[in-house]
Parts: structure tokens; sequence; C-alpha cells
């Protein structure tokens, strides 16, 4: 529900660096503000929660499908019965 956000200030990558903390990244390599590839991202929560909701979505319409389905299925198998069950009084009755 709520998110937290990771924001440091410093340099940008590719600007000239002596120390860690002078990049906003934390990462100076070879005298250069690097990308650091371990930084949370704001988006990556969001997509998770996404891919969840769609998930749960697949799955309760499933749910619901295999329901609508049995019931349909029992229905219509009992009216079957209930028409051949006839179909043999009437033929025993006509005999």
């Amino acid at each position: 529900m709520f998110q937290n956000t990771y924001l440091k200030c410093g340099k940008t990558y590719g600007d000239k660096c002596n120390f860690d903390y002078e990049c906003s990244s934390s990462c100076c390599y070879e005298k250069k503000c690097a990308i650091n590839y371990y930084m949370p991202s704001d988006s990556s929560h969001i997509k998770e929660y996404i891919e969840i909701d769609i998930l749960c979505l697949i799955f309760v319409f499933l749910i619901i499908f295999c329901f609508c389905y049995c019931v349909f299925k029992s229905n219509h198998d009992d009216k079957q019965k209930k028409k051949l069950n006839e179909m043999k009084i009437n033929n025993n009755i006509n005999k």
C-alpha cells in the first residue's frame, strides 16, 4: 500500500569522482560514477502487485467457470436421466 522511495543526491552516471559517497549511485569505479544496479526501483513493486492481481483474477474466473460447468453438467445429466426414466416407463406401459 505504501512505498518507500530511495533518493541519494550526488553526481550522475559518468561524472568524475574520487569516492563512492560523491556519486548518486554510491558507486565510484575507475574515477567515474557508475550505475548501481542494486538500487531499489519505484516501479518494481507495482509490477509485482499487478502480476499478483492478474493471477488472482484468473484463478477466481477459473473457479467460477468450473463451478458453473459442474452445476450445468449436473442439471443436464439429471434432465437426461429423468427423460430416460420417463421413456422406460412409457415403453413399459405401452407393452
